[in-house]
């Protein structure tokens, strides 16, 4: 089995300056809100990247909230949220497909302080990466992969997630400039190999498959029913 999931429920504080601002009813004796934390992740080669991520996302995501925070209590960044959770989840999935490949240090699985430099996994091993932030006041969900978010918001399925697919028209071109390859083989390949165009790890496709995420900053609303984090089955 190489798929992974993650359910923590009150994980984390989320500062309420990351979601709305003065105008939107902020009060200063509530600067933060509860956050729940779900993750799943879809191995491909092999679970040790999967398995990685399971263990590790939700902190590196706690590290990267907190890092902004601090830059808050500063400053006014006067960025659109929408933009400061885009950087979050981009430097969260940057540093974990970084540890997975062993270009930065990475703390071990139960040791609080004990670091290594070392990759996870062989470099043809990786995982997609869906993860969702869910709070009273909105839905952040990031992206990576082929593996999808959906809201049922009342009768309504809300799709919260585009698959990285190498024959999608942007990641096509994107991997095109690159130098890289798109081939036909059971449908679209990066060089051949890996049918999705984004995923931490899968060092060995480098710079073609990249594991930046997309990234949703969806406002909740009352007539939302449950949202679905699913893999794809192929």
């Amino acid at each position: 089995m190489e798929d992974s999931v993650r359910a923590l429920p009150h994980f984390l504080k989320i500062p309420i300056k990351m979601l709305m601002g003065d105008h939107e009813g902020m009060s200063p004796s509530l600067p933060y809100l509860t956050g729940h934390f779900f993750g799943v992740y879809d191995g491909h080669g092999g679970a040790q990247v999967a398995d990685y991520c399971h263990d590790r996302i939700h902190f590196a995501l706690a590290e990267e909230i907190e890092r902004i925070k601090e830059e808050l209590c500063r400053r006014n960044t006067g960025e659109g949220r929408q933009v400061q959770w885009e950087k979050v989840f981009l430097d969260c999935f940057l540093k974990v497909d970084n540890e997975v490949k062993g270009k930065i240090n990475r703390p071990v699985v139960g040791s609080s302080d004990r670091m290594v430099l070392e990759a996870v996994s062989p470099e043809t091993v990786g995982s997609t990466a869906v993860v969702a932030l869910v709070c009273s006041s909105h839905i952040i969900v990031a992206n990576c992969g082929d593996s999808r978010a959906v809201l049922l918001r009342g009768k309504d399925f809300m799709p919260l997630s585009v698959d990285h697919k190498p024959d999608r028209e942007d990641e096509y071109a994107r991997i095109e400039k690159a130098g890289g390859k798109v081939i036909q083989w059971q449908g679209a390949r990066v060089s051949g190999v890996l049918a999705m165009s984004r995923s931490i790890g899968d060092e060995y496709l480098e710079p073609y498959v990249i594991p930046d995420p997309e990234v949703m900053f969806m406002p909740r609303a009352r007539e939302d029913e449950c949202l679905i984090l699913a893999s794809i089955m192929l």
